[in-house]
């Protein structure tokens, strides 16, 4: 379910979505994603990476999806990795403290290889 500001694809049984807006301010696809995830059947796996390699910001509702999003996927036993923060994104989960809450990596490729880890 991909729209003009995400490309979502899979990797195996992960799901990537790579977000492709500079600010961050809607919900939406973070909710798309979480009701693929949490339908009855899912519509999805929970496995599932974020690519912040192009945003900017991140409004506070879209972290608060983000730390509803994780919860959700780790009841399933499933895991969330995020990627790609810019410096400004990472001292913001960082002063947060959220980067104690989320599994974030550097890329993409890093992301992936952290569910191997587990398999």
């Amino acid at each position: 379910m991909s729209n003009i500001n995400e490309a979502h694809f899979k990797v195996g049984d992960i799901t990537v979505i790579r977000f492709v807006v500079r600010r961050m301010l809607s919900t939406v696809a973070v909710d798309t994603r979480l009701r693929e995830v949490t339908a009855s059947p899912p519509m999805d796996g929970p496995n599932t990476v974020l690519d912040f390699s192009q945003v900017e910001f991140i409004s506070s509702a879209v972290l608060n999806r983000l730390i509803v999003l994780d919860r959700a996927i780790s009841s399933m036993g499933g895991k969330l990795v995020l990627c790609g923060l810019s410096s400004s994104l990472r001292d913001l989960f960082s002063m947060t403290r959220l980067d104690q809450v989320f599994q974030i990596v550097d890329d993409q490729d890093g992301a992936l290889r952290q569910f191997e880890l587990t398999a």
